[in-house]
């Protein structure tokens, strides 16, 4: 178990400690004050020192050499005027990721009835999990308290966070999403019938909803005009932000060092290494 938990931590960004290790500690903070006893110390303690060894791992590869790992970027509260814009960029990512987004659309069958349907299903499995929460006869475990946990983070973080930028920041919800149905499935008592019925209906469901991927693997994505003149120049060390340094440093060999643009420039240390900034750089591509 330690060593699924370190690989874990090495191995995942900073989200899994808001989905996974901090609803895990609460959870069992919770049930240890409930039952006034302590409850899964080993799992605590092994969590703990997998978080410990993570970061030490990851600082020490950092300043020999290796890649900055992916992590969140540094969070702070968002100003009051923000929480507006925050719950509406939330409501609008949700309902588009279910496919539910129905502002704007015609009413009929064709326009707002599809968006009705799969809101309706969403509504539906919310108010399953609400049930679930406020049912007093249920015997909630160490999984189900972690996941509602990690729901109301995602969602509360979501909102009073600086990290919403467009629509596609609800794409930190997934996991909260995975739990939502894990816990449904937990927690929904059918006959076998009543499962063969909810699990043909559901995989209707998705393969009437999940539209069919288009694959061109054979056609070659070659428009790159910027790294394609950064090539033609001969300049192959610069700098530039970060989703810039991204996209232009392909398909040609060209490093581009992150960096953020304000009072001063500054390293951005986003899978980026240290000597990069150390070489300097003969262009910047903003």
């Amino acid at each position: 178990m330690f060593v699924a938990l370190l690989v874990l931590c090495v191995a995942s960004d900073d989200i899994v400690k808001y989905c996974f290790v901090f609803p895990v500690l609460g959870t069992a903070v919770l049930l240890s004050v409930q039952k006034r006893r302590l409850e899964h110390g080993w799992l605590v303690l092994c969590l703990l020192v997998s978080l410990a060894l993570a970061h030490t791992l990851k600082t020490v590869l950092a300043h020999n050499g290796a890649f900055h790992v992916p992590g969140l970027w540094t969070m702070s509260f968002a100003g009051q005027e923000r929480i507006g814009y925050n719950l509406s960029v939330l409501v609008s990512g949700v309902l588009h990721f279910f496919g539910a987004y129905f502002f704007g659309k015609e009413f009929s069958l064709h326009g707002s009835g599809k968006a009705l349907l799969h809101l309706s299903v969403f509504l539906l499995a919310l108010w399953g999990v609400v049930r679930i929460a406020r049912n007093k006869t249920l015997r909630l475990d160490l999984f189900d308290y972690a996941a509602l946990l990690c729901m109301g983070i995602m969602v509360g973080a979501f909102t009073f966070s600086q990290l919403p930028i467009d629509d596609a920041s609800t794409r930190y919800l997934v996991f909260p999403y995975v739990m939502m149905a894990l816990l449904l499935a937990r927690h929904t008592a059918l006959p076998a019938a009543g499962r063969a019925l909810g699990l043909a209906g559901a995989a209707v469901y998705a393969g009437l909803s999940v539209p069919v991927p288009t694959l061109h693997l054979w056609q070659t994505n070659r428009d790159f005009p910027i790294n394609m003149e950064l090539t033609r120049l001969g300049l192959t060390h610069g700098f530039a932000p970060y989703w810039s340094a991204a996209v232009n440093s392909l398909p040609n060999p060209v490093r581009i060092a992150p960096v953020e643009f304000g009072a001063d420039i500054k390293p951005f240390h986003f899978l980026s290494k240290r000597d990069w900034y150390k070489q300097g750089g003969n262009f910047v591509s903003v």
